[in-house]
């Protein structure tokens, strides 16, 4: 009898610990999986988030992520630092927490229009500063008024030869970010690190149907 007992105690351990296992692997599954059915996504900002005017409708980012993830895109195409206060005011009450990711998209319209539309010198940083303050104080009024998860985004490389000289602007902007985000301590989407080929470009600088895949998976499976 008493080596049954035994048997019974070491059996019983064997499948506990089993069971223990599970649910580590699946928990340790879940952190790798990026965002949940819990989480809400928000796209702020500009083209990069909303590419309607460029692509066929199935092939839009707003489209893409919306099959996938429970979301609302409140991007506008050719939107500056100054709209994403007004952007940001539209979204229901009801979705400002923190399980609702922010993700936001805006600034390279500005940089844009000073270094490529107004043709000012890339090395000449004094416009970058405006923008880059610009931006600061309206990311600032965000997070000081929202309950919501803020995920900060960067700018890809253009793959197109003609901007690869502003590439030293996107550089300095990226590099803002970065250190702006550990100082605020806020999440950073490096779509920069993401959006690299040719054809994930469209009307040389928009996101392609390929670009829009490429974002909404990551958005997806963003692990912060």
């Amino acid at each position: 009898m008493k080596h049954t007992n035994i048997y019974i105690f070491v059996l019983c351990s064997i499948i506990l610990l089993g069971i223990l296992q599970i649910k580590i692997v699946k928990q340790t599954n879940i952190l790798k999986e990026g965002l949940q059915d819990k989480n809400f996504v928000i796209l702020l900002g500009d083209s990069i988030f909303q590419n309607e005017g460029y692509v066929k409708d199935e092939n839009t980012i707003e489209n893409k992520l919306k099959n996938k993830i429970s979301s609302l895109v409140l991007a506008k195409d050719d939107s500056l630092i100054e709209d994403i206060i007004s952007q940001y005011n539209e979204i229901p009450e009801e979705l400002n927490e923190p399980n609702t990711y922010l993700f936001i998209s805006i600034g390279g319209n500005d940089l844009l229009g000073y270094y490529v539309t107004n043709q000012y010198n890339s090395d000449d940083l004094s416009k970058f500063n405006i923008v880059w303050e610009k931006y600061v104080r309206e990311i600032n009024k965000i997070i000081n008024k929202t309950k919501c998860t803020v995920v900060i985004t960067d700018l890809y490389y253009v793959y197109e030869n003609t901007y690869h000289k502003y590439y030293n602007i996107i550089d300095a902007w990226n590099n803002n970010l970065e250190r702006f985000s550990k100082k605020k301590n806020i999440l950073l989407y490096k779509i920069s690190e993401l959006v690299k080929r040719e054809k994930d470009y469209v009307n040389i600088i928009e996101p392609s149907k390929y670009g829009s895949q490429i974002i909404v998976d990551n958005i997806v499976n963003f692990n912060s």
